[in-house]
């Protein structure tokens, strides 16, 4: 089977990569828009090409033929999404709804990801067929997305995620990344207690795209950690794993701050995260718990787990 990453740089576009490259026996092609990787190596191919462009997008398939892509593309900056309305549609939107119609004529399977974004965090943690009631552009440009995988063809795979962490060869910075940076620096800072989630770790996204490749899985798929947490929590949980709490707690240069003192440009739902039971069983797989995801995470970033880094550049 040939498997098609597009968007190839990406946190969650790696962890797929290394472990389809390392546990299976399916070939790879890794899409860019420009060249990132300096050679090839059995079983990976990267590939350049403007996915934006439609016919240079259908073109390159079309050399490729791929049997599943998995789109990795995301204008994820939910503020910069904000200001800049056309760029989201652009990357969240028009890409999607090329490579459905890509897709649809050459029954191709389509992987492509959605975030607990979609929700407005009334009522948080989501399940599966939860009314989506995204607050935020962001939200709304990953809802329309959702709709046209499942409108306009029927081999279309949508994993939801909130939260992702994971190594990046490419020095792509994730929440927990800006947290150890925060204690590095050594300096008080804030972080707000009123918006929960359930983080994932890149590695776990990467087994449940293998889960859906295989098993040829389409729908609605939730993908999170274990653990409901809000944003503080996490911090809490990184201090103490990452070897920065104090021995006295009081000291802790942690303080929660309202959501209002970030003065973030869109709204963020506040009880958003997802609910994965379901997706377990269909899947088959059981997600971990946060400490069990940082002390993974951990582990990655001191023994430099880095596929790209490693293999390709």
């Amino acid at each position: 089977m040939k498997i098609l990453i597009i968007g190839a740089t990406s946190k969650t576009a790696e962890a797929i990569a290394r472990n389809i490259y390392s546990t299976t026996n399916f070939e790879l092609a890794l899409m860019t828009r420009e060249k990132v990787f300096s050679r090839d190596i059995l079983r990976i191919k990267p590939i350049i090409c403007d996915y934006m462009n439609p016919e240079a997008l259908k073109a390159a398939v079309n050399f490729i033929q791929p049997q599943c892509i998995v789109n990795c593309v995301c204008a994820e900056n939910v503020d910069e999404c904000e200001k800049d309305h056309s760029k989201a549609i652009a990357l969240n939107v028009t890409l999607v709804e090329n490579l459905v119609s890509i897709c649809r004529i050459k029954n191709i399977h389509l992987i492509s990801f959605s975030s607990d974004y979609v929700f407005d965090g009334e009522k948080g943690p989501y399940s599966e067929d939860a009314r989506p009631n995204p607050i935020s552009f962001y939200g709304k440009t990953k809802h329309i997305a959702e709709n046209t995988i499942r409108t306009g063809m029927m081999k279309g795979t949508i994993i939801r995620t909130n939260v992702i962490f994971g190594v990046s060869s490419f020095g792509k910075k994730n929440f927990i990344d800006f947290l150890i940076d925060k204690f590095e620096e050594g300096k008080p800072f804030g972080i707000v207690g009123s918006q929960f989630c359930n983080p994932v770790l890149t590695n776990e996204i990467a087994l449940a795209v293998k889960s859906a490749i295989i098993n040829s899985l389409y729908g609605v798929f939730h993908v999170g950690g274990s653990t409901y947490l809000s944003r503080y929590e996490i911090a809490k949980h990184v201090e103490r794993i990452f070897g920065y709490a104090p021995e006295d707690i009081e000291n802790s240069i942690i303080n929660m701050i309202p959501s209002s003192e970030l003065k973030q440009v869109a709204p963020r739902p506040l009880r958003g995260g997802l609910k994965t039971e379901i997706s377990c069983d269909s899947l088959g797989l059981v997600f971990s718990d946060f400490d069990s995801a940082l002390q993974n995470y951990k582990l990655q970033v001191n023994m430099k787990q880095k596929f790209y880094e490693n293999y390709l550049i």
